[in-house]
């Protein structure tokens, strides 16, 4: 008795199977499941790489962005000045 290999089964989807109203009688082999269960790991390990690799992306960029208005001489001396006058203020409370 020959065994067929999951990758030459043909792929029918539960959406493919919904469409058709079959979802209630479809019943999946042992071996069936294992072998999607294994292509959705596949699958989603790859989406998650780049979902990661744009918020690294947007992440780099506000940084950037950041960085541009914070060095800028007004912005900095403005920002230098309220932290000297909170450091002051505490250093006021103290006994």
């Amino acid at each position: 008795m020959s065994r067929k290999s999951p990758i030459n089964e043909p792929v029918i989807s539960a959406r493919s199977l919904d469409l058709v109203g079959a979802t209630e009688t479809a019943v999946e082999s042992p071996a069936r499941g294992r072998y999607r269960a294994v292509r959705n790991r596949i699958i989603d390990r790859g989406m998650a790489t780049a979902e990661y690799a744009v918020g690294m992306l947007a992440a780099v960029a506000l940084a950037l962005v950041l960085l541009k208005i914070i060095t800028h001489q007004e912005v900095f001396s403005k920002l230098l000045k309220l932290v000297v006058s909170i450091i002051g203020k505490a250093g006021g409370m103290l006994p």
